[in-house]
């Protein structure tokens, strides 16, 4: 029996609203890239809020993705 793979998709639908907001913002600005071509800050700016909060809300979605994956 293999381990249980959550379906992408479902990962996703976890994510709240302000989530989806910020990565989406996030993945259309560069910030994945390498290099990156955008930084928290113009992150927060295009959204309305904080660096530092854009920072947590990164990794939160980090966290609940990669955790999915890596057992």
């Amino acid at each position: 029996m293999s381990p249980y793979r959550s379906h992408p998709k479902r990962i996703f639908s976890e994510l709240t609203e302000r989530q989806h907001e910020v990565l989406k913002v996030a993945i259309r600005s560069g910030y994945y890239q390498n290099p990156r071509q955008t930084s928290l800050q113009k992150i927060a700016d295009d959204i309305g809020i904080t660096a530092s909060t854009v920072g947590k809300h990164l990794r939160s979605i980090e966290k609940q993705v990669f955790s999915t994956y890596v057992q």
